[in-house]
Parts: structure tokens; sequence; C-alpha cells
């Protein structure tokens, strides 16, 4: 949940950057043209497209700091509930994970279902076979293996 709030703010970001560009870029010809041609009509048009930008500029800042705040809140969230005990860190995941599979991590996504953490982790195994674990946050119990020759993967 936590990398995918990352990608929609990133996401977010980006078009933002993208809105601010264009807007700037559109002031710029439009003063161009309001320099060579002075008629009532193109002046309304450029005031009328300014102030569309900007407005959309001011909207997409405020989603913005709403989905930061989002996040705030869920990663303090998570790291409360870990100091409480009330699921494990991720590290002690990975640690138990790694005393039974051999492979690389190449993902971790936690994400909460019918209102339980799950931890899915990914692994790289030693053939470059790919292996996906769901982990319960609170038990550490492997409650879902998705894969190819997963045995190869497995210690013995």
């Amino acid at each position: 949940m936590a990398i995918l709030n990352n990608a929609i703010l990133q996401e977010r970001e980006r078009f933002i950057h993208v809105l601010f560009i264009r807007a700037l870029t559109h002031f710029v010809i439009m003063n161009v043209r309001l320099f060579s041609d002075t008629t009532w009509l193109t002046r309304f048009r450029y005031v009328a497209g300014w102030a569309l930008m900007s407005l959309l500029l001011a909207v997409g800042s405020i989603g913005f700091n709403h989905a930061l705040a989002d996040d705030d809140v869920d990663w303090r969230q998570l790291h409360q509930d870990v100091q409480q005990g009330r699921i494990k860190s991720l590290s002690e995941i990975l640690d138990a994970l790694a005393k039974d599979w051999i492979g690389e991590v190449i993902d971790v996504d936690i994400e909460r279902e019918d209102g339980r953490l799950i931890y899915e982790i990914e692994l790289l195994g030693p053939q470059g076979q790919r292996a996906e674990f769901e982990i319960d946050a609170a038990t550490g119990e492997i409650l879902e293996i998705e894969g190819r020759n997963l045995r190869d993967m497995e210690r013995r």
C-alpha cells in the first residue's frame, strides 16, 4: 500500500510539473501575441487561459498535499503497529522467509486485505524464477505462494 501510494504521489507530482510547464509556456506565448495583437478578444483569451491554468495548478496542489498527508498517517500507523507488537517487522518476515527459501528480494509491498495487513514479497530464484509470497503481517504465516519451479528455491 505504501509503495502504491508513493507511485500515485510521484505520478501526481509529474502531472503538476507538466501543468506548470504548460502554464508557463502558455504565458510566454500569450505575452508575445498580446504585444503583437491588441484586440480585446486576444486579451480576454489571455486572461481566461491564465486563470484556468492557475485554477488547475491550485486544485492539483491541494490534492497532492492531501495525498501526502494520508501517506504519512499510514506510515506512522504501520510503525506504531510494529512497535506495539501488533504486526511483525519487515526484517522479521524476511529473516523467516530466508530460513526456508533461497532467493533475492526484488519487491516488497504491504496491503490491507479483508481487514488484515498482508506483506507481498517477491523473490528472484537462482535460476531466474520468480516467486510471490503473501504473508500475514500479524502472525508471519505464509498464506499463499505463487510461481514456477518453486522446489529449486526451497532450502533443504
